[in-house]
């Protein structure tokens, strides 16, 4: 544990490993999993429903539409989205919506982190596009 002053005040940083329930917990208060993900899923399943659940939430698509779709087709429409979207708040990239239309996946990756960290946070993606299932704050990156 680190003992930190903030704003005047003793805070607690607990380091530990990063409990699988908790980060599906914590994942499904901030409207990244549905409320049905479990645990005992995999990886790759937990991945798959939080984009497949991100996908109708955010972009508006509707859960028959969703059904039809794929894990990855779902992510790819999130990840234009994302691009477009940040590419109004930046100012840079393509200016119409459909330009984002034909983007692979790398190539909205690229474009999503070639961008600022302030353009994502203002989104409020930071990271989702490298969305994985952590096991500790060193695995995330560390504190910052």
């Amino acid at each position: 544990m680190i003992a930190t002053n903030m704003a005047g005040r003793g805070t607690d940083i607990k380091l530990r490993p990063i409990e699988r329930e908790d980060l599906i917990k914590h994942w499904q208060k901030r409207g990244l999993l549905p409320s049905n993900a479990k645990a005992e899923m995999s990886d790759d399943e937990l991945i798959g429903q939080a984009y497949r659940h991100m996908a109708m939430t955010h972009l508006g698509i509707k859960k028959n539409e969703a059904k039809d779709l794929s894990d990855d087709e779902l992510k790819l429409r999130l990840l234009r989205a994302w691009a477009y979207q940040i590419a109004q708040l930046s100012g840079r990239g393509k200016s119409s919506e459909s330009a984002y239309a034909n983007l692979s996946e790398q190539e909205c990756i690229d474009f999503i982190d070639g961008c600022s960290d302030y353009d994502h946070l203002q989104l409020g993606i930071y990271n989702l596009h490298k969305l994985k299932v952590y096991t500790s704050a060193e695995e995330m990156g560390g504190l910052h």
